[in-house]
């Protein structure tokens, strides 16, 4: 029996893809950026916990499923932990500029790991943080990084931003076709 919708689930995964694409490139884009390594390796080790645990809650391996809001709030406070830590060290060794540089590309990273996370949920809620991380992750990359901080090194993000775009409006589209057929619904 054929498989209704092939091309509509192709087009999600082939989304889901993108994104992950798009966090690769963001990542090399953002060690260009980022012209210390101490500064990228702390800018990376949150990305890096938050990935591996959405990575890690995709497979459901019981542990983590389990225990998903004792770790989410470890997480969180690892995370905040090492911000602190580095927003000290940009503060003492470069300035402002580069803090504020720092946390934008670390903001923008973050929602788009989460967005590449729930990009193929069918749960409402879960896509609904779908949508908004996708959204915030837009209109964070246009104004900070496209108006104000122009430059020629900031190629690779423009470049990782279409790519991203083009996998979310992958998704959107697939999906609102696969409503319209009535092959999708949210639960």
């Amino acid at each position: 029996m054929p498989v209704k919708a092939k091309i509509e689930y192709l087009a999600r995964t082939i989304g889901m893809l993108l994104l992950f694409i798009a966090i690769v490139f963001t990542l090399i884009s953002d060690f260009f950026l980022l012209d210390s390594y101490l500064l990228f390796l702390f800018y990376l080790l949150p990305l890096s916990l938050w990935f591996i645990f959405f990575l890690i809650l995709k497979v459901e391996i019981d542990y983590v499923t389990v225990h998903k809001k004792i770790l989410q709030i470890f997480l969180l406070c690892c995370s905040i932990l090492l911000v602190g830590i580095s927003t000290i060290m940009i503060v003492i060794i470069k300035g402002g500029y580069d803090y504020f540089l720092y946390i934008s590309q670390l903001i923008s990273a973050l929602l788009l790991i989460v967005c590449w996370n729930f990009s193929l949920t069918i749960f409402k809620m879960k896509k609904l943080l779908f949508f908004l991380s996708a959204l915030i992750y837009a209109t964070f990359i246009i104004i900070f990084d496209v108006l104000i901080l122009m430059d020629l090194k900031f190629f690779f993000t423009i470049f990782s931003f279409l790519i991203a775009l083009s996998g979310i409006l992958l998704i959107i589209i697939a999906e609102i076709v696969m409503i319209k057929k009535g092959l999708l619904k949210y639960v």
